[in-house]
């Protein structure tokens, strides 16, 4: 699990989420935004996905932990929160470490002023 510091409370979960980049990796949408010093994350896996939460929190730690390994003191200032999108439950994480090096190249690529155009699809 993430430190608190670093996800993203209820309320600027809404502030995010109007002003953001969206990107998509995918079975996954990535939203950027600006943030502070520290990096903040946040996962959002819908009922559409499984109508168990048992299964749909399987999905969102297999993401934190993804968020950790891969994100976590590689970017600063930026706030990203993961929607996905997958029709089925994540058996492997290949997906996701392919999308989240996407996203980290991405990040580190495109400087803060744009963060308020959309992107249809992360740089390979």
């Amino acid at each position: 699990m993430l430190p608190k510091k670093n996800r993203i409370t209820t309320v600027e979960f809404e502030r995010f989420f109007r002003k953001s980049s969206r990107i998509r990796c995918g079975r996954f949408t990535f939203l950027l935004s600006r943030g502070g010093e520290n990096p903040k994350f946040a996962v959002v896996v819908g009922k559409k996905i499984s109508k168990l939460a048992t299964r749909r929190n399987r999905v969102r730690r297999q993401v934190y932990s993804a968020f950790s390994r891969h994100l976590t003191g590689k970017i600063s200032g930026k706030n990203v929160i993961c929607l996905y999108n997958g029709g089925e439950i994540l058996e492997n994480t290949a997906e996701l470490d392919s999308a989240m090096q996407k996203l980290l190249k991405f990040t580190q690529s495109v400087p803060d002023h744009h963060s308020s155009r959309t992107f249809k699809n992360a740089k390979k």
